[in-house]
């Protein structure tokens, strides 16, 4: 599940591991409507953990994206861990 909310810089993002082996969150790609990709690393998000095991969640806060999401618009969050592995969301300010 991903938070994003209209005319607010922050973003917060959910995520469940359903796979068997523990995950570290290493990138983040938020894509605009306007086709503009932004990249977040860690410094620029954090993460409740440092690690999560099968069937637990992870809380992720970016606390500036860098731009101004507008309420109504389509966003795709793609969410990566250090082995590559990743998933999409898509969400509606």
């Amino acid at each position: 599940e991903v938070n994003l909310r209209g005319n607010v810089t922050s973003c917060t993002i959910y995520v469940r591991n359903i796979g068997k082996t523990a995950i570290i969150v290493d990138d983040i790609f938020i894509s605009l409507a306007d086709g503009s990709l932004h990249k977040y690393e860690k410094p620029q998000f954090s993460t409740d953990f440092d690690s999560v095991v099968q069937g637990d969640l992870m809380t992720i806060n970016i606390p500036n994206l860098g731009f101004t999401p507008t309420s109504g618009e389509t966003y795709t969050v793609k969410v990566f861990t250090t082995r590559g592995v990743g998933d999409t969301y898509q969400v509606v300010a």
